[in-house]
């Protein structure tokens, strides 16, 4: 279940237990809640329509350009020491509304970095640039798993230098659970030629 629908059906469940709570909570209290709770559905509402887009790798497969190809002009560094490695990194449109203290909160206290931009073209979606699950850090990997029912979609990136890597199976074995949503990209093709002794 993504993030989305998740927060949504919590909501519901909220606003049941409020309007039903006349026996042991006063009407007051009942009211404040359930303008609580209206504001909250409201900040869900302004997501609606937006695409969650999980985006899955090792270091240096390119990921960073997967991002730049997505929305059609330079948003995000391609380089293998990403000033965000250590975190997650949320693209999403500077008029998108996104909670991520309490996407934060859901995931182990993660800090997930903030990364507005102005692309029209990508208006309507939020990509999280999941930190390189190769890494020498479990934690990272934790993350990922954590992360990964929160998404609509989930891109998973390889390029030929790394499809080999045993990193790499083991990932999508722990994710096997999320696999209906899961789109793979060979990136980096160009290089296949070298690995086949051309130029």
């Amino acid at each position: 279940m993504s993030y989305k629908k998740e927060l949504i059906e919590r909501i519901t469940e909220l606003k049941e237990l409020a309007s039903g709570s006349s026996l042991w909570v006063d009407q007051e209290i009942r009211s404040s809640v359930g303008l609580e709770v209206d504001e909250l559905a409201s900040r869900v509402k302004r997501t609606e329509g937006v695409l969650f887009i999980g985006l899955m790798g090792g270091a240096g497969v390119g990921k960073s350009t997967i991002i730049n190809a997505l929305a059609g002009e330079k948003i995000s560094g391609s380089s293998t020491k990403r000033p965000f490695t250590e975190r997650p990194v949320c693209y999403h449109h500077q008029d998108t509304q996104i909670d991520l203290e309490a996407l934060s909160d859901q995931v182990k206290s993660i800090n997930i970095a903030d990364a507005p931009h102005q692309v029209e073209r990508i208006r309507n979606i939020v990509v999280f640039d999941m930190p390189d699950f190769d890494s020498i850090m479990e934690e990272h990997r934790v993350i990922a798993l954590e992360m990964l029912p929160r998404f609509d979609l989930v891109i998973w990136v390889t390029s030929p230098e790394k499809y080999g890597d045993l990193s790499f199976y083991e990932m999508l074995g722990r994710a096997s659970q999320s696999q209906d949503n899961f789109i793979f990209v060979l990136n980096k093709t160009d290089l296949l030629n070298n690995h086949n002794g051309t130029k």
